[in-house]
């Protein structure tokens, strides 16, 4: 009866971390999204129609790779994330990660001292790991 209150107790727990860290996470774009249309309402001659919707669809997006993030984090949680282990090379990851940044950024990204290095490790997971590190540098 113990183990099973403790597992109840973990649970909400991991519940209400994870609803915390939701909220948390989807405030700065909804935020965006929201001063951008008042602005876009209260002075309409300062903001185009372009510019409003490509701020909403960026900030969109951010929203979407914030859910994906969160509902990796539940199932990370709940122990039912499947990794496939295998050969990376991580410093691919990395220059693809650099590459990515320079199209998308006016950032200089200097990858001069990134060296070989391979690791047993889920490819994909990986890349999003580099994906959300650089994003959060580069804001």
């Amino acid at each position: 009866m113990n183990r099973m209150l403790e597992r109840l107790e973990a649970s909400q727990a991991r519940q209400r971390r994870f609803v915390s860290d939701a909220s948390h996470e989807l405030r700065s774009p909804v935020a965006s999204i929201r001063q951008y249309a008042e602005v876009a309402l209260a002075h309409p001659d300062r903001l185009s129609t372009v510019e409003l919707a490509e701020t909403v669809l960026a900030e969109d997006l951010r929203v979407q790779h914030l859910v994906d993030d969160l509902l990796l984090l539940t199932r990370a949680d709940e122990h039912m994330l499947n990794l496939a282990a295998r050969p990376v090379d991580v410093d691919d990851l990395v220059f693809a990660e650099a590459n990515h940044l320079r199209a998308t950024s006016a950032l200089r990204v200097d990858t001069r001292d990134v060296s070989a290095g391979r690791i047993r490790s889920d490819d994909r997971a990986l890349a999003r790991v580099l994906r959300n590190l650089a994003t959060n540098a580069a804001r």
